[in-house]
């Protein structure tokens, strides 16, 4: 009866990995997934104002502000070492078309001689509560048309 006993009591020795297959396939599948997602969260951001980096190139840098009066109206300030080197007054009948009036006003700025002297390098938006999120999308993309890569928006006292 000893024996009878012994043969039903084989241990199995064998192991299930079909379980830990599984475990491992999904971890690999996770730590590829947040690397890539770590890459993609990472955004280079350059502080416009406020470093006190030389310049290497010999061409001047200028600074636009673009203010919004209302909807229809808003104002271009374009700056040369701090100074106001031009301004434009836009108004227009609808926000569609100051969007418009801003991209060609631009346009013609670049075109110009003094356009061609130096290069826009920051822009700072400064919108009224008037003015709608596709509004400033739109403006946004006008100064990036023209390869302006430090832009930032600016909100005013008690109106955002």
């Amino acid at each position: 009866m000893s024996e009878l006993r012994r043969k039903h009591r084989e241990i199995n020795a064998e192991l299930n990995l079909t379980t830990f297959i599984d475990l491992l396939s999904t971890i690999v599948c996770f730590l590829l997934i947040s690397a890539v997602w770590i890459q993609v969260g990472a955004l280079e951001i350059k502080q416009s104002h406020g470093t006190a980096g030389a310049s290497t190139s010999k061409k001047e840098s200028y600074e636009l502000e673009l203010k919004y009066v209302n909807k229809k109206s808003a104002n271009i300030v374009i700056k040369r070492d701090g100074k106001r080197f031009r301004r434009y007054r836009l108004k227009e009948e609808s926000p569609e078309a100051l969007i418009k009036k801003i991209d060609s006003t631009l346009d013609g700025w670049m075109q110009s001689k003094s356009g061609k002297r130096g290069k826009i390098e920051t822009a700072m938006i400064t919108p009224k509560r008037e003015v709608t999120y596709g509004e400033m999308v739109l403006a946004l993309d006008a100064l990036r048309k023209y390869k302006i890569v430090n832009i930032g928006v600016v909100p005013t006292k008690g109106e955002i």
